[in-house]
């Protein structure tokens, strides 16, 4: 049996099992090569399934994979990478040091609203900066870093929206002075484009491997080695993640009951869909949803 090697992380389980200094939706954090969170990342594909990462790479380097791109992270680059984008991170040097902006953002946020403003942030997902830039941007993640930590700020709330729209307004003024060159999707990364694209739309009536893969006129084994080469997780774990993340936004933002659910989403029974969801969650849906509705309060 393969390892599974691909991890799904929510912004709650982050900054609680971390212990990461926090406002309402965004943590600060220090990563070096030696740090827990970095081994404990190596070589594994991980996606945020409700949080956006900005990165600010200080020393050192590495080589990520970013929705199904490959690129080498170096010192004076900055990462975005934004919810339900596949991330997976090897050949990180000794040296490597990285400032870390990790939240879970509002619909309604200017933070989140780059991605509709810059769509070529997903394609060009690392920016590499200038030195004014750098400046520009160690100061507010410096700045995001001293503010978090303060916890009984009177305007916590309202602090961390200026620092997300302060973001957001440097990020859209590099954007619009910089001139891109699009790199040109291999087949495989249009592939991989195509399948995700499905996930996001699908009500599951299929979860089968073989059904999407023939969607694509291509073997199980072929469609599986062709998608684990550009994400470095397996189709079928990608179709578990979204599953799971359907889930919780029903349970989150309906009132529909557990067994309406398992209908919506093609379980053949009630019972099967709270086994499935246990298993990638620990918790049942109902109890998830009672924890997460007393997060929110």
């Amino acid at each position: 049996m393969e390892e599974n090697h691909h991890i799904s992380l929510e912004y709650d389980y982050v900054v609680k099992a971390l212990g990461l200094p926090e406002g309402p939706n965004i943590c600060y954090f220090d990563l070096t090569a030696e740090n827990d969170l970095v081994k404990g990342a190596f070589n594994r594909s991980i996606v945020m399934l409700d949080a956006v990462l900005m990165w600010l790479c200080r020393k050192g380097s590495c080589v990520a994979i970013v929705g199904g791109t490959t690129h080498t992270i170096e010192a004076g680059q900055m990462l975005i990478a934004f919810a339900g984008t596949h991330c997976r991170f090897y050949s990180v040097s000794t040296d490597f040091e990285a400032s870390t902006l990790w939240g879970r953002i509002p619909s309604n946020a200017a933070y989140n609203s780059l991605v509709n403003s810059f769509p070529r942030i997903k394609s060009l997902p690392v920016l590499t900066l200038s030195e004014q830039e750098y400046d520009l941007l160690s100061a507010l993640f410096d700045y995001a870093k001293l503010s978090i930590a303060n916890h009984h700020h009177s305007h916590r709330a309202e602090v961390d929206l200026s620092i997300q729209s302060l973001l957001h307004d440097e990020l859209a003024d590099i954007f619009l002075h910089r001139n891109f060159e699009v790199k040109e999707l291999s087949a495989d990364e249009q592939l991989v484009k195509r399948f995700e694209l499905m996930l996001s739309k699908s009500s599951f009536e299929h979860r089968e491997v073989d059904w999407f893969a023939e969607q694509f006129d291509l073997s199980s084994k072929k469609f599986a080695q062709k998608i684990r080469r550009i994400t470095g997780t397996n189709p079928s774990e990608m179709i578990s993640a979204a599953v799971i993340k359907n889930a919780k936004r029903l349970l989150s933002s309906t009132e529909l009951s557990s067994s309406e659910i398992s209908e919506r989403l093609h379980f053949a029974t009630p019972s099967f869909f709270c086994r499935y969801f246990r298993r990638y969650t620990g918790l049942t849906p109902s109890e998830w949803r009672m924890e997460s509705a007393e997060q929110s309060h």
